[in-house]
């Protein structure tokens, strides 16, 4: 069953380490004294939480190692409504994280977007109002310049 404990080794059984079920895991040579072994499932905390005013539901988006800054970058899309019709009318954005890690995420401040829509605050994490369903991708041509590396579709 799903929660039953196995342990396994190469020098036992380098060929099929394993059968459990329908599922088998297979080394194709000998790699030595490694054990593989499975433990109980646990729930864990997810790594993003809507823990802002303008992230009422979380939705996956595109997520990018950047060589350069050597972090993960996270476009997300957050609904920032409650209103009648929530993020599938206008009320989904485009939303940004980061992290050195990936298990440890940071919103930083943007400054490019007011929050609420029309108000004065600019401190958020929001890319763009409106945006649903956006993928963001890194350009890889290197005549494009830095300020155009990230691009959305």
């Amino acid at each position: 069953d799903a929660t039953s404990k196995a342990e396994i080794s190469t020098q036992e059984n380098p060929g099929i380490l394993t059968q459990h079920g329908d599922a088998q895991i297979q080394s194709p040579h000998k790699t030595g004294d490694v054990t593989l072994r499975l433990d109980d499932a646990r729930i864990a905390r997810g790594l993003l939480t809507a823990d802002r005013p303008w992230e009422s539901r979380l939705r996956p988006g595109s997520l990018l190692w950047d060589r350069r800054l050597k972090r993960y970058r996270l476009w997300y899309e957050g609904c920032v409504t409650k209103a009648a019709g929530g993020c599938e009318s206008k009320g989904a954005a485009l939303l940004y994280a980061e992290s050195d890690d990936g298990l440890a995420w940071r919103k930083p401040d943007l400054v490019r977007t007011t929050w609420p829509p029309g108000g004065r605050d600019r401190r958020n994490n929001v890319v763009s109002l409106g945006a649903r369903g956006v993928r963001v991708f890194q350009d890889g041509n290197p005549s494009e310049p830095a300020s155009r590396r990230y691009k959305a579709l």
